[in-house]
């Protein structure tokens, strides 16, 4: 409700319908906020659904770690494996007097 500059005094059962008018409008606008957060919430949850729970990510993690302890297990015994054969060769070129033929 509008009031003129000129209006000194103002009921109280305008101010009531006005108070009453300003809820109304008030709750229509919490009930859209409300609905719009409900959506969002029901997509976050959609998203959310799609990911591991905390002991099946870990449970994963596990395994990794474990897959990546052993290879690298397997790279250093290869590593030392390979030292191995390149000194024995060394020895075998320089008994038969070859000399290197590539390095790498």
């Amino acid at each position: 409700m509008e009031y003129k500059d000129d209006q000194k005094a103002v009921t109280r059962r305008e101010l009531k319908q006005d108070l009453a008018a300003t809820e109304a409008s008030l709750k229509q606008d919490l009930a859209i906020v409300e609905a719009k957060f409900e959506d969002r919430f029901k997509k976050m949850d959609e998203t959310i659904a799609h990911l591991p729970t905390k002991d099946e990510f870990f449970t994963a993690q596990e395994k990794l770690m474990t897959e990546l302890k052993a290879i690298r297990q397997e790279q250093s015994m290869f590593v030392k494996g390979q030292d191995r054969h390149e000194k024995r060769i060394i020895r075998l070129e320089e008994h038969a007097g070859i000399g290197l033929v590539a390095s790498f």
